[in-house]
């Protein structure tokens, strides 16, 4: 989980007149530190990518998506209206995210569609460990995906090879055609 991972400081700061640190990472926020009693408190908000790649609009706040660069946490971020509430999903273990451009994002109840560098994403905005991946081994054209775009059946994924429907019983990948 996040306690065990390492995120490298890209900022720092202090509260003149306070022990107070604050801290920016690269890919886990901001952290207000007590260097006195050593502890810190993370900050919830902010992207987990120095960038933004793709974004859908929510009911409540906008999903993005990163810019994929080497080293950062890479994934999903919400980010309510009010940027009150924030939420970031970076998938299960195996972490699809990592190092990865997010081109395309729609979302449909609570599954995200992601179209990456390295393939499709589908994604279960309430469980992140239920992700699945489609790449052009499972039938797409290719694994460079440029849009997707959410229908009642499936989903048609653009890709930089052409286009394929991918239906939602789990791995069916279709190849459209004209």
């Amino acid at each position: 989980g996040d306690d065990l991972e390492q995120w490298p400081v890209s900022a720092a700061t202090s509260t003149p007149g306070r022990s107070e640190v604050w801290l920016g990472t690269r890919g886990n926020g901001l952290l207000r530190v007590d260097p006195t009693f050593n502890r810190a408190e993370p900050l919830p908000f902010g992207l987990l990518d120095p960038g933004v790649g793709a974004m859908a609009l929510a009911a409540d706040g906008v999903w993005t998506g990163g810019l994929g660069t080497p080293g950062d946490r890479g994934g999903l971020v919400f980010a309510a209206s009010d940027l009150q509430r924030w939420r970031w999903l970076d998938g299960p273990a195996s972490r699809p995210f990592a190092g990865t451009r997010v081109n395309a994002l729609a979302m449909r109840e609570r599954t995200a569609w992601i179209g990456t560098m390295r393939g499709l994403l589908r994604m279960d905005l309430d469980d992140e460990n239920r992700t699945t991946r489609w790449d052009a081994a499972d039938g797409l054209p290719s694994d460079v995906i440029t849009s997707v775009v959410v229908a009642p059946a499936g989903t048609w994924v653009g890709t930089t090879e052409g286009l394929a429907f991918v239906e939602r019983s789990p791995r069916s990948v279709g190849i459209a055609r004209d």
